[in-house]
């Protein structure tokens, strides 16, 4: 097996596999860049998820991928826009990659976990990351936790109001009781409660 299979393998990038390899720096940072080709035509539009065999146009996509060993990863390949009979013209969807963003799905796993121990600026430092993209994976990861929480077995709720610094600036934070979590902080907002025009 060539390294460029072992590469492949170890990638897991479904459809794609790696044709070349090369070592960049980048002012202080040498970066690895995996050049990838398509295993077959077969395209999926980000609208409907249709699946078709051929495209529109295309362009070349760098995005960030994990560490390969003390290497920040660069994948790079061309990607498709399609024009969907359902949707018009559309930019594929790939399973690996982040919605909107040129990072993979599993670089953000990596950086939001990351988040749950280190702050957001130590985190874009290890990852080679702009802050704002990671505050951003941070954000996401939060809200999708959120989405998630199981809510079952709750049944009374406790309110507080915090003051934050000089001024008049508070928080105000909701907090579950009793639940199948136990007592839990469920939401913290900007402002005081009986002020926020979301709960009058």
């Amino acid at each position: 097996m060539q390294h460029k299979d072992y590469l492949t393998e170890l990638l897991g990038c479904q459809g794609f596999f790696v044709v070349e390899m090369e070592i960049r720096k980048e002012g202080d940072i040498e970066k690895v860049i995996l050049f990838l080709n398509r295993e077959r035509k077969r395209y999926v539009c980000s609208g409907c998820k249709r699946v078709l065999t051929t495209y529109y146009d295309s362009r070349i996509q760098e995005v960030r991928h994990l560490h390969l060993w003390k290497y920040p990863t660069v994948l790079v390949f061309e990607k498709k826009r399609i024009n969907c009979p359902n949707c018009g013209i559309k930019t594929e969807s790939l399973e690996f990659l982040e919605r909107y963003a040129r990072i993979t799905k599993e670089l953000a796993h990596q950086t939001s976990e990351l988040c749950k121990v280190m702050t957001v600026e130590d985190v874009a430092t290890f990852e080679c990351l702009h802050w704002q993209t990671v505050k951003e994976i941070d954000k996401r990861a939060i809200e999708k936790a959120q989405m998630e929480r199981d809510l079952s077995g709750i049944t009374t709720l406790g309110v507080d109001e915090i003051s934050v610094g000089k001024g008049h600036n508070y928080l105000h934070m909701i907090s579950s009781l009793e639940g199948s979590n136990g007592p839990e902080v469920l939401y913290i907002g900007e402002g005081r409660l009986l002020q926020n025009e979301k709960y009058k």
